[in-house]
This record gives C-alpha cells, structure tokens and sequence, in this order.
C-alpha cells in the first residue's frame, strides 16, 4: 500500500490551510459550510498536533518548540500586557478573551509554519512545489468562476474581479501567490514554469481587482527590493575599493535614507492623489475613501482619550463602527494602525508591532553582516521586502492581522514574517 510521505503530508496541511481558507470566504461556499469561520484555525490545530506528535516519535529536535522558545515567551508577555491594557476598554470581559483567544491562534499559526518551513527547507526533495500547485490550481477556477458567474463581478458593471467574496480578499490572495512563487524561486535558485506562472497569475488577479491597497503594496515590495539588489551590484562593482563589510553597511544605509525621501509622497500631495483618485474609485466600488475615512474618525476619539491604553477594546472597533457609522461607514477601520491605535493604545500597538519588527530588524542585520553575498542575500533581500510591503505597507489600507479566528488573511502576514525567521534560524 502506498504510504505519502511525512514531509509531503506537512505540505499538504500548508496548501490545505491557503487553499481552504480562501475556498470558505466565497459566498456560495459560505452558504453551506457550518462554522466557516474556524476553519483555518482547525487546520492549523489539526497540523501542530500532527507533525508534534511526528516529531516527538522521531526525535528531531529541530522542529520542537524549544527552537522558538522565545516566541511563545513573547506571546504570554503580551497576553498579559494587553490584558492590563483592556481593562480600561468599554467591554473589558468580551475584549480579554477574544484577545486571548487572538493570540493563542498566533502562537499556534507560528508554530504550524515554522515546522512546515523547516521540513522544505531541509527536504532534499522540491516539495514546496505543491503549495505552487495548490495556488495555481485556486487562482485559475477563480479566474474561470469570474468570467462565468455573473454575480461574481464587482464594482460598477462588474469590472473589478472579486473571486466570490470581494475584490481586496482576493487581490490579497494573489499577492501571496506572487510572493510564494519568487520566493520558491530564489529558494530553489532558478526560474521554474510553475514558479513562473504562479507569478503571473497572481499579477493578473491583483490587476483585476483594482484594489489600490495590494497594487501599492506589490508595486512597494519590488520597488524595495531592487533598490537593495541594486545597491549590491554597486557593491560588487566596486568591491576592490572599499572592504566589503563597510560598503554594505554603507548601501544599506543610504536604502533606508533614500527610499522614504524618493518613493513616499508628502502628506499633502498623498492626501491629494487620494481625493483625486476618490471619484474614480466610488465608480468601481461601493465602499470608496470616504466611507473608510467616516469609520476612521469614528474610531481615533477612542485613542485621543486614553493615548496609552485605547479604549474601544480588543476586537470591538468593528462592533463600535457598526452601532455608530450607520450604512455610510464602511463596516471595519480598514487600517490596521487606526484599529489598534483606538482598541489597545500605543502600549498595544508596540506589543503588537515587536514581532514584525523583530523580523525586519534581524533580516537587516542579516542583510549586512551575512557572509552568503549572492543567493542567499537575494532571499534576505526579497524577505525583507515582503515584510515591509504585506506588513507596514498593506495594513496602512487594509485590516488584515489579528483579525478574527485565525483568517487566510492574518495567516498571510503571519506566514512571511514566519520565513524571514526560518531563514535567519536555518542559515545559523
């Protein structure tokens, strides 16, 4: 009898949990699924018991929790941090267990990548290919469901793609997809067709999709990410002048001078573009700029009057935006910052920021000081990039980490962040 192996199980949980995840948020599948809400989260569940018990029968010490100890430290840290904070909030019980709750998932969803992770990368074998599969097969029957199921169409006539539930949803999913095929890619160190195409794909949804946020943060992360390639050409080109270690420090200096100066607008020309693109938008969409400003404002009053703390609470901007906002407000802050500005405060705000700062802070470091120039630069180049463009440059338009019960879309985030320290940690 044929017996699949461990590591293409673990594989099989990864793509089950992406390509499920997105399955349940189309409306038609909504329809008849109970619970669709925790499916993620059974899937991640479901996997951490799986390759745990796996792994205390093998003995193999290095997918054990002990390996990120400090995340897990990290996640008791600030339950308790954000528990003290809630407790000026307006509904306290409520937001202390769903912030329990909330970060129980993380922890879980961390753990469940990093094995996963840790068996591609140390299996001799491109088992990595089935995730690729796995979205490339989702994103054609969505791009097929779109041109044949009229109701499938968003926007004024229909024109933005929103793969069954909303074209930023979807939009999202295809930035992953572009991220995970690069990223195989450079992992793998060439171009395969299926890398390729899962690239393509993914650039046709988030073009369809018309949702500004994900073509902003798709057109930031490479713009990142061949400013630090480029810097390193530069690097090498004049590498018999200066010593190595020096001008990387240098190129990676000027990168974080230039980049904001040159590629971030002002605040008022920002504001500007905004209103200017405002009408066009509210053509294509039902929920324009407007309605997403009225939840906005809303909500920073909650934040102006306990700066530290917040007072909205764990998980109730939404609800506080649906009792006050009316039909005119969109149903979500849509910003990350805002919605932890006004639930948390700044205290919640920099518990929640300190793991994704962690991974951007540790991948620089790797950027300057790591000894592997070419290739492996490359992945530490593209991983930082990623961070930057799905973290602090996504979650400036869009709501998506932390939200709910272990969502495709906080797993997302959560999945990148989770590689950059895979690579730091298998590089050791």
């Amino acid at each position: 009898m044929y017996s699949i192996r461990f590591e293409k199980i673990s594989i099989i949980l990864l793509t089950t949990y992406f390509v499920a995840g997105y399955t349940i948020e189309v409306k038609e599948v909504r329809k008849i699924v109970l619970g669709e809400s925790i499916v993620p989260a059974v899937i991640v569940l479901s996997g951490v018991i799986y390759l745990s018990v796996k792994d205390i029968k093998e003995k193999g010490p290095s997918l054990s929790i002990v390996n990120i100890l400090p995340f897990h430290l990290y996640i008791v840290s600030s339950i308790l941090v954000l528990s003290a904070v809630n407790l000026n909030s307006h509904r306290p019980a409520y937001s202390i267990t769903r912030l329990i709750l909330s970060l129980t998932v993380l922890s879980v969803s961390v753990q469940f990548f990093w094995q996963v992770l840790q068996t591609i990368k140390r299996s001799e074998n491109e088992i990595g290919d089935i995730l690729t599969n796995g979205l490339i097969a989702l994103i054609v029957v969505l791009i097929v469901g779109e041109i044949l199921i009229p109701r499938w169409g968003a926007g004024v006539g229909g024109i933005r793609m929103s793969g069954g539930s909303n074209p930023n949803k979807v939009a999202f999913m295809g930035l992953f997809s572009v991220f995970w095929g690069h990223y195989s890619a450079l992992r793998q160190g060439k171009w395969k067709t299926r890398s390729f195409a899962l690239c393509t794909l993914g650039v046709v949804v988030i073009a369809w999709s018309l949702s500004r946020s994900v073509i902003l943060s798709l057109i930031m992360l490479y713009v990142f990410y061949y400013v630090i390639i480029g810097l390193s050409y530069v690097s090498w080109l004049i590498n018999g002048i200066l010593k190595k270690g020096f001008l990387k420090t240098i190129c990676v200096m000027i990168m974080i001078i230039i980049i904001p100066t040159v590629f971030y607008p002002t605040t008022k020309g920002y504001v500007d573009t905004l209103q200017k693109i405002q009408g066009i938008e509210q053509r294509l969409s039902s929920e324009g700029l407007r309605s997403r400003v009225r939840a906005w404002e809303d909500l920073w009053p909650h934040f102006i009057n306990a700066p530290l703390t917040g007072q909205a609470g764990w998980w109730n901007s939404t609800n506080l935006n649906s009792l006050k906002g009316g039909s005119l407000t969109a149903d979500s802050p849509h910003n990350l910052y805002v919605r932890l500005l006004s639930e948390v405060g700044l205290l919640g705000l920099l518990t929640i920021l300190a793991f994704p700062a962690a991974s951007f802070v540790c991948t620089l470091y790797a950027l300057i000081t790591q000894k592997c120039w070419k290739k492996k630069f490359k992945i530490y180049a593209f991983i930082i990039s990623s961070t930057t463009s799905l973290f602090f440059v996504s979650q400036m338009f869009e709501d998506k980490y932390l939200v709910g019960i272990g969502g495709v879309g906080s797993g997302i985030v959560t999945f990148v962040v989770t590689c950059s320290f895979v690579e730091l940690y298998i590089n050791k």
